[in-house]
């Protein structure tokens, strides 16, 4: 299964409402569920990622320096580790038809650490089957 997934969205707790294709970590998926948060470029976002003395808040996994050039992400990102997506699936979606990517095994670990340490004050979003489908037709399974 792949650790990155890019997947077009509307996130619950966007105001805009738009539909955006996004890259999405894969935490958890099992026959019910794939559990999701989003990547994010750091660019712009500075003030919401860093505290005032350049640390990174509590939320959030940092993805930089050598994390980011050895799994390819071109800006240093974050992943807003207070915000779960849940998708629940059935038999006609396979999530592997969509654009996604595998990225070190160590990277995976600490960033599913740095989950679980958030998981008492996580919101969690879930998102329909359908829109789902909807808005990425390209990973429903032919019958």
């Amino acid at each position: 299964m792949p650790d990155v997934l890019i997947a077009k969205l509307r996130f619950p707790n966007d105001p805009t409402g738009c539909i955006v294709a996004h890259q999405m970590f894969m935490a958890e998926i099992d026959s019910m569920y794939i559990n999701i948060y989003s990547i994010s470029k750091v660019l712009g976002k500075e003030t919401r990622v860093f505290n005032s003395d350049g640390t990174t808040k509590c939320q959030y996994f940092l993805i930089d320096g050598t994390d980011q050039t050895n799994n390819n992400f071109r800006l240093p990102s974050f992943i807003d580790c207070s915000k779960k997506y849940k998708i629940k699936i059935d038999h006609c979606i396979d999530i592997t038809l969509l654009q996604s990517r595998i990225i070190d095994p160590d990277l995976v670990k600490r960033i599913k650490e740095k989950i679980t340490l958030n998981e008492s004050n996580q919101k969690e979003y879930e998102i329909a089957t359908s829109d789902f489908i909807l808005w990425n037709p390209k990973c429903v399974v032919s019958t």
